[in-house]
């Protein structure tokens, strides 16, 4: 059931405590406004959870800033203005909780959120539930904006010669998040703008950003080696399997890639897309393993994501006529 929103212009942060394994609790048991008895059903029935997503917290913002929509920092990090000369901030402030910024505390409409805002989103959820089992994010961490998000890559770029504050910015969301529910899973997937560049899986990015989630104790050993291959983990808890999927991966140009496909030619158009797009090929494989896995094993199966797995217009949209994204229909 929504609680609240968080708004934030074109991409709206929400936080949401939703029910699961048994349907037909009653709905009274969700209405009573009582968050401290909600939280102890919780634990007594395990069959609830918070689902969070598009936090987009931004350590830079600024009201009075504006770099375009949902960007309130310094336009000096701007590449389309700036191009090369664009300021990359290779450290990150260290005080944003006590920075004054005026009539806006918590963040301005049509903006990326300040710290305090996200401070006050896990404030609100430990009011649910000040100790839950596990947690739904469903990607976008990141802020929009920020140097590299647009770059061009070639076959020798590697992650040192782009702007790291993307990473620098999650994986001080990963230490806000160990902070607050130091216990807590973290069910997580990759939004469209937690890829850099935005939109794009890039392999040296992934492998940068799984290795910092794990340092920070996000990632297990083994979901960290998951990621780093596919993008994609899941998490195994009680009789549940949360698969969390970057669908990001299977939108057009999604993956990034390298392959000339005039090299490619007399091959049939499933061959073709394998040799264009091993990640999603290998992801597919991957999927169709786990889902196994998960039936075999009596789980029942939640598949998470980002974007949704049907089609639609515009922003985000899938492939859909990707021999990829037919398979994962299928399954």
């Amino acid at each position: 059931q929504p609680l609240s929103d968080i708004a934030q212009g074109p991409s709206r942060g929400t936080i949401e405590y939703k029910q699961y394994i048994n349907p037909a609790l009653p709905q009274s048991r969700l209405h009573d406004g009582d968050t401290d008895t909600v939280s102890r059903r919780a634990k007594d029935d395990g069959k609830f959870f918070i689902h969070i997503s598009d936090t987009h917290h931004d350590p830079f913002f600024d009201p009075e800033a504006t770099m375009g929509a949902a960007i309130c920092h310094s336009c000096l990090f701007s590449e389309e203005v700036f191009g090369s000369e664009a300021y990359c901030p290779r450290t990150l402030p260290t005080n944003e909780a006590s920075i004054e910024i005026g009539q806006y505390p918590f963040g301005r409409y049509g903006c990326n959120p300040p710290r305090r805002l996200v401070d006050s989103l896990y404030h609100a959820m430990k009011g649910i539930d000040a100790h839950p089992r596990f947690v739904v994010m469903t990607g976008d961490l990141a802020p929009h904006g920020y140097p590299g998000d647009k770059a061009t890559l070639t076959n020798t770029t590697t992650f040192e010669d782009l702007c790291p504050t993307k990473l620098l910015i999650m994986k001080r969301q990963a230490a806000f998040w160990k902070q607050h529910f130091p216990h807590t899973k973290l069910v997580f997937t990759l939004g469209n703008n937690d890829h850099f560049p935005k939109d794009k899986y890039w392999q040296p990015f992934i492998t940068a950003l799984g290795d910092v989630f794990h340092e920070e104790g996000l990632f297990t050993k083994k979901e960290h080696e998951m990621f780093t291959r596919y993008g994609s983990v899941y998490y195994d808890i009680d009789n549940l399997r949360f698969i969390a999927l970057d669908f990001t991966l299977f939108t057009p140009g999604g993956e990034v890639t390298f392959v000339d496909p005039a090299s490619l030619s007399g091959l049939s158009e499933e061959e073709t897309a394998c040799e264009l797009f091993p990640v999603r090929h290998r992801t597919i494989q991957w999927f169709e393993r786990t889902l196994k896995e998960a039936r075999e094993q009596k789980k029942a199966v939640y598949i998470v994501g980002h974007q949704p797995l049907t089609t639609k217009r515009g922003k985000d949209e899938l492939n859909v006529y990707g021999v990829h994204y037919g398979k994962l229909k299928f399954l």
